[in-house]
């Protein structure tokens, strides 16, 4: 009787280890389904190191929500970091470059907040996507580091056209 009892006590333990660890690792879990980044799981955590390629998590700016889907006003932002302190930003007929090099066009009907010609400071940097159809940075503009919610790793791809 003993022995069903340590048994039975072990289980349980397990089980509730089991149950914690999921738990802690659903709220560092997050799902991206917009095709401006890549569709899939990311895992989320708080850095205060920032590099080009990085995704990151953050709002987009309010008076740029209209310009996108009623279904993702309210949810946070994944994008990839295309430049950092130093980097020069420069938009030459609707046209985004960064350090010279050509990095997408930039849509009619979307105003900028971006200016002709921009050179990033430590508190900002600039969110690209590589389609020339996402809303991020070439119109919204740079995102202040403080207001960067959190860094995302992609963990595993989701291919829509498989899920039927």
């Amino acid at each position: 009787m003993k022995e069903d009892l340590k048994k039975n006590y072990k289980k349980i333990l397990i089980t509730l280890s089991c149950c914690l660890l999921l738990l802690m690792i659903l709220n560092h879990i997050r799902i991206n389904l917009t095709p401006s980044s890549p569709l899939g799981f990311y895992y989320i955590y708080k850095s205060k190191k920032f590099k080009k390629g990085d995704y990151i998590v953050y709002e987009m700016p309010n008076e740029y929500k209209r310009y996108t889907f009623n279904e993702m006003r309210d949810i946070l932002t994944v994008k990839k970091i295309a430049a950092i302190q130093g980097d020069k930003i420069s938009v030459r007929n609707k046209k985004i470059y960064i350090n010279n090099v050509y990095m997408g066009k930039m849509l009619d009907g979307i105003p900028t907040t971006l200016p002709e010609e921009l050179v990033l400071n430590e508190k900002e940097v600039l969110t690209l996507s590589d389609r020339d159809d996402s809303l991020d940075g070439r119109y919204y503009g740079t995102i202040n580091i403080k207001d960067i919610k959190s860094n995302a790793i992609l963990l595993k791809t989701i291919n829509l056209a498989k899920i039927k």
